[in-house]
């Protein structure tokens, strides 16, 4: 390594003329449902990842959303074995999900030598995606990377935005009826 390159001053030459590779962005849409989804749990942050976007909890990543198309990246086209375009989400599982996912044709079990190594789960987001399930996944992979004091925090799955607007009239529904049997009681 010369000291020019040290410095931070590139060589003139093919590689510094070279154009920068075009990377292909999530749709908006899909990184806000997942967004939605994500900033329900405690303490979540969401970075530009080296491709996509990914949520983490101190530094671990607990979801990744990905754009692939023409074959890249290739490890994403590799492990949903498709050339694009298409949307895909990862997460984080346990070996009991992974094993009840197995067979599931709407998830993707990639094994492709990552830090995460084999308990990785994949969905391709779509017109048919199933929220739910993808806030359930979410939930379930903050629950096993977050320190335990915030996983405990977390019993159920974060709310997916349709789900949210009800969530409050639930809630005032369930003390309504606690009330009831409180006066009832009391009589």
């Amino acid at each position: 390594m010369t000291r020019a390159t040290r410095a931070g001053v590139r060589p003139a030459g093919p590689r510094a003329a070279s154009p920068a590779k075009v990377r292909p962005d999530v749709p908006a849409r899909r990184v806000a449902r997942v967004r939605a989804i994500a900033r329900r749990l405690p303490e979540v942050g969401e970075e530009p990842a080296w491709v996509g976007t990914r949520w983490t909890i101190r530094g671990r990543t607990i979801a990744h959303v990905v754009h692939v198309e023409g074959g890249w990246p290739p490890a994403s086209a590799r492990a949903f074995a498709s050339a694009g375009p298409i949307d895909v989400l990862t997460v984080r599982g346990d070996a009991m999900q992974v094993d009840a996912l197995r067979g599931d044709d709407r998830y993707v079990l990639p094994a492709w030598g990552t830090r995460w190594g084999s308990k990785v789960i994949g969905v391709v987001l779509d017109a048919a995606t199933d929220w739910a399930a993808v806030a359930m996944l979410i939930g379930a992979s903050y629950r096993l990377l977050a320190p335990r004091a915030l996983a405990a925090q977390v019993t159920t799955a974060p709310t997916t935005p349709q789900r949210a607007a009800t969530a409050p009239r639930r809630k005032a529904a369930a003390r309504a009826a606690v009330r009831t049997r409180r006066a009832s009681r009391a009589r």
